[in-house]
């Protein structure tokens, strides 16, 4: 389908749409940031939650339809490609343009959960990927991730949400 497409036309759609994804990413955060103020809730949920989704929908979409035409092994290079950048590139030029530091008034730079509830939570998921997708009677054997530990992923992450929910707007202290 897009093999007939001019290659110039195509470096014109693809720039546009990166001018797009800048412009629609300002008025995203600009919202979120709105939304929490309105609501009274901490910024860390907001982006945690909705730009969290927001920005995770398209890998969501990308990687169903990897299932649905048989190439799930799309879906797993897909969230470990996007963990891998989301945590080293965008946490990485996100604090080189505004370092994460204590405010002047002494709030937090960041939320104190995150050593003692998201790191290690992430890290365990993570690592549970590799527990469970490693063939380990035969490990040099390609190992299957299957619908059971799918769904463990899933409740772990409305379990992690409500969690979160709970301890940042009922602060301990």
């Amino acid at each position: 389908m897009y093999a007939d497409i001019p290659f110039w036309f195509s470096l014109v759609l693809m720039l546009g749409g990166l001018a797009v994804l800048a412009w629609s990413s300002d008025v995203f955060v600009d919202g979120s940031a709105a939304v929490a103020r309105a609501l009274g809730i901490s910024p860390f949920i907001i982006g945690m939650v909705i730009i969290g989704f927001g920005t995770s929908a398209p890998e969501l979409c990308v990687s169903t339809m990897s299932g649905f035409s048989g190439h799930a092994n799309l879906s797993l290079g897909n969230a470990y490609g996007s963990n891998i950048f989301n945590t080293l590139a965008v946490v990485g030029v996100a604090t080189c343009i505004s370092p994460l530091v204590p405010g002047e008034g002494g709030e937090p730079a960041f939320s104190p959960y995150i050593l003692s509830r998201d790191i290690p939570l992430m890290t365990a998921l993570s690592l549970s990927i590799m527990f469970f997708g490693v063939n380990w009677k035969h490990p040099k054997w390609p190992g299957a991730i299957r619908r059971r530990e799918a769904w463990m992923w899933i409740v772990a992450f409305v379990a992690y949400t409500l969690l979160m929910f709970w301890q940042e707007t009922h602060p301990i202290g």
